[in-house]
């Protein structure tokens, strides 16, 4: 579309939508005319963009051009962590809940001071087994990102 037509239909009925409705952007152009070309402020951002671009359809193409393909890049890193991830359960390999990554650390719990303390005040010398509550435990931290976890914790 020409330029200068499109400068007056944004001029005149872009609050609501007109010139989004003219370059076949339907989306754009409702949402236009149920917020007043976006309580004006939109409306008047297209009109310094149509009077200072060449085509002001052509850049708002590639804009959506671009984000389409952001979107795609997206989806296909998504798409490659999740093989990564079903390839680690089937080989059984631990992996960070929260990165993904296997680069993990494993340390044992050990006896509780404070646990054993409490016991000891509240139960007596038995109390102090307390301390032994959850030694056996095994967490691991993930060297990358320094999450702790237990094993077969899901995020």
């Amino acid at each position: 579309m020409d330029k200068k037509k499109l400068f007056l239909i944004c001029l005149f009925t872009g609050f609501l939508g007109g010139h989004y409705f003219a370059i076949n952007k339907y989306k754009r152009g409702i949402l236009y005319l149920f917020t007043a070309g976006l309580l004006g402020f939109g409306w008047f951002y297209d009109l310094i963009r149509i009077a200072m671009s060449g085509d002001f359809a052509m850049v708002i193409e590639e804009k959506e051009r671009l984000a389409r393909k952001q979107k795609e890049k997206i989806m296909i890193q998504k798409k490659l962590e999740q093989e990564k991830i079903n390839e680690y359960q089937k080989e059984g390999v631990p992996y960070c809940p929260r990165c993904h990554s296997t680069h993990l650390t494993a340390q044992k719990k050990g006896f509780g001071v404070g646990k054993a303390a409490t016991g000891a005040l509240l139960i007596g010398p038995y109390g102090l087994l307390a301390g032994g509550i959850g030694s056996r435990k095994i967490e691991l931290t993930c060297l990358n990102c320094g999450y702790r976890f237990k094993i077969g914790e899901k995020r």
